[in-house]
Order: structure tokens, then C-alpha cells, then sequence
């Protein structure tokens, strides 16, 4: 039984051509994907999923370490939030 591998790829400046066709149907995703911030890896790594002919991105992914800012009675501190946080398409 013959099969497709999946090609997840790491994204980079070489795919944002591709990233500007792609449309999850989320406005928000969408933009991520074609925003530069997708490219910093201080924001996180991207991974995008690639049709076999590497010719469309079908979907992505970002991992990376966050933390909630929050305020209590009037002091503010910062929480790392664990394991990461995902964004998936």
C-alpha cells in the first residue's frame, strides 16, 4: 500500500510567497502566517505543512514559550505558561 509522507517543514523567508495564498478561512491565522513575526524566533518557531509537490502550504503550526501579564492589587508580575503555547491550523 503505497502512501504520502507528511512534509512539515521549518518556515522561513524562502515559503512567505506561499504564505500569502494561503487562506485557513481565519482572518487572524491567516495574517500570522504572512506577518514577519512568524519569522521571529523570539516569538517562536513555525512549521508549515506542505502538499507534496511543495507547491502550497496546507496548513502550520508555532511553538513557543509564553507567559500571562497579570495585575493584582496593583502589582504586576509575569507567569510562564508550560509546556508552550500552539498555535495550529
Amino acid at each position: 500500500m503505497a502512501y504520502n509522507q507528511i512534509n512539515v517543514v521549518l518556515y522561513d523567508a524562502s515559503y512567505q510567497k506561499l504564505a500569502s495564498s494561503f487562506h485557513s478561512g481565519n482572518e487572524y491565522l491567516d495574517q500570522f502566517l504572512k506577518d514577519s513575526i512568524s519569522l521571529d524566533n523570539n516569538f517562536g518557531k513555525t512549521y508549515v505543512l506542505l502538499t507534496d509537490d511543495n507547491k502550497k502550504i496546507v496548513g502550520y503550526y508555532n511553538l513557543g514559550v509564553g507567559y500571562i501579564e497579570q495585575t493584582e492589587y496593583g502589582i504586576r508580575w509575569k507567569r510562564a505558561v508550560f509546556p508552550c503555547i500552539m498555535r495550529l491550523m
